[in-house]
C-alpha cells in the first residue's frame, strides 16, 4: 500500500539520519578525547618541567647550605682538636663538634619522617583529588583498624598483629583440621600431623 511505502521511506530516512548523527557523535567524541588528552599531556609536561626546576632549585639550596656547613665543620674540626688536646691534659675525653648536613625533600615523592623534617605537602598536580596524608604511624594504624572494623562482615573483627584472628580465634588453628581433611580427600599428605 501507499501508506506502508511512505512509512518505509520515512523510517529509512530516520534511520539514515540517526546513523549519520551517531557517526558524527562518535567522531566528535574521538576528537574531543584527543583534544583533552593532548591538553592533559601538555599540562603534565609543563608541570613536570616546573617540578624539575623546583627540585633543581632545592638541590642548589641544599648544596649551598651543605657547602656552608662543610666550611663551618672544617673550623669546628680544628676547634675540636684543640679542645681535645686541652681536655686530654685535664683528663677529659675527646671533643667532637660537627653540624649535620641538610637534605631537603623533593616534590611528590612521599615521605617517612623519623624526626623533625622540613617539607612541602600537597604540591603535586593531583593533590586536590588525591590528597597527601601526613600523620603519625600509630594514628594511621588506628584509622585503618577502625575502617576495617566498620566494614567487616557479620560483626567479625580482623586484628593485624602477629597472627590473623577472626572473632578472637587464630585463623590457622581454626582451619588446620579442615585443610588436613581436604588434603587427605585429594590424596595428599596432611599439612601438619601430631607426634
Amino acid at each position: 500500500s501507499i501508506k506502508s511505502s511512505i512509512m518505509n521511506v520515512i523510517n529509512k530516512i530516520k534511520s539514515g539520519i540517526s546513523s549519520a548523527l551517531n557517526k558524527i557523535k562518535s567522531v566528535w567524541k574521538s576528537v574531543w578525547t584527543g583534544i583533552k588528552n593532548t591538553i592533559k599531556n601538555i599540562w603534565n609536561g609543563i608541570w613536570n618541567a616546573i617540578k624539575s626546576v623546583i627540585n633543581k632549585i632545592l638541590g642548589g639550596i641544599e648544596k649551598f647550605v651543605n657547602g656552608a656547613i662543610k666550611g663551618i665543620n672544617f673550623l669546628l674540626k680544628g676547634i675540636s682538636k684543640v679542645a681535645s688536646a686541652v681536655g686530654s691534659v685535664l683528663g677529659f675525653g675527646p671533643v667532637s663538634l660537627e653540624i649535620s648536613q641538610v637534605s631537603l625533600p623533593r616534590l611528590a615523592k612521599g615521605n617517612v619522617a623519623y624526626g623533625e623534617t622540613l617539607a612541602i605537602f600537597g604540591e603535586y598536580a593531583g593533590a586536590r583529588n588525591n590528597p597527601e596524608i601526613t600523620t603519625p604511624q600509630n594514628i594511621m594504624a588506628d584509622t585503618f583498624e577502625k575502617v576495617l572494623n566498620r566494614h567487616s562482615n557479620n560483626g567479625e573483627t580482623i586484628n593485624f598483629n602477629n597472627e590473623l584472628k577472626i572473632n578472637g580465634k587464630t585463623l590457622a588453628r581454626e582451619m588446620i583440621q579442615d585443610l588436613n581433611n581436604e588434603a587427605k580427600r585429594l590424596g595428599y599428605k596432611p599439612i601438619l600431623q601430631r607426634g
